[in-house]
């Protein structure tokens, strides 16, 4: 949705040239994982014969979503104190090499103010969290489109539809096609949800040796187990069940 490859999109104005995305932390939050997703797909060339994203990135850092749009609805301007005594503004925060590779070298400057940041953008994409102030600051800037990718698992239908509502150039990103069916339902508005097929940017592996010892290691990683139980910790506690039945009858 954000790259276009006709010859005349420049010139028509369809163009978003600067793509800014506001990042959570830390590190270790699948919203950053999510981050590197879209600059990857946003930097990389297109598979398309002469085709290439028009976009420059720009990160904005912060270490806390629901803080940063606390603090912007008392004004960007402001700072707020917090009850574990650190005192919060919304300016971006550090963001070190270690922390992403991918992410670092497109941050904002430390200790730059976020409506500063946005000055100039085409697009602000948040991850995850309705941050109902931020979206509105940036429409009273002007920011041509604002586009929320969706989490299932935190997604309040009342909020998307008072946020699609007072910003008309939101777009509600989705990742699969059944999160994108519920949501077109609950807002069948055009061009205002869209369904963006989520991927990896890692080498895919391909071949990997089996274990060879009698050891069978199960790892599954369920969080809070996903909106309609999506990760199917169900499906892999019965699949356990069926492992280890079957390894008793061998005599494993």
């Amino acid at each position: 949705p954000l790259s276009h490859t006709s010859a005349g999109a420049e010139q028509n104005g369809s163009v978003f040239k600067t793509v800014g995305i506001i990042v959570q932390g830390p590190p270790v939050k699948g919203i950053f994982r999510d981050a590197e997703c879209l600059v990857w797909a946003l930097t990389a060339e297109s598979p398309r014969a002469n085709s290439k994203t028009h976009a420059r990135i720009s990160i904005f850092y912060t270490l806390n979503y629901a803080l940063l749009d606390q603090i912007i609805d008392h004004g960007p301007s402001n700072c707020m104190d917090h009850q574990n005594g650190d005192r919060y503004c919304a300016i971006s925060e550090k963001m070190s090499e270690d922390d992403s590779q991918i992410l670092q070298p497109h941050t904002v400057s430390h200790g730059t103010r976020i409506d500063k940041w946005m000055e100039g953008l085409d697009v602000v994409i948040v991850l995850e969290s309705a941050l109902q102030n931020v979206f509105r600051l940036a429409q009273s800037l002007h920011v041509r489109k604002c586009v929320l990718v969706l989490n299932m698992d935190w997604a309040d239908p009342s909020q998307l539809l008072s946020m699609v509502a007072s910003v008309p150039q939101l777009e509600l990103w989705t990742k699969g096609a059944a999160a994108h069916e519920i949501i077109q339902k609950l807002i069948p508005r055009p061009g205002r949800v869209r369904l963006v097929p989520w991927s990896i940017p890692d080498p895919v592996v391909r071949t990997k040796d089996a274990y060879s010892d009698q050891v069978k290691r199960f790892l599954f990683v369920a969080g809070r187990g996903g909106f309609r139980s999506r990760r199917g910790a169900d499906i892999v506690l019965e699949a356990y069940r069926i492992c280890t039945d079957r390894m008793r009858k061998k005599g494993v």
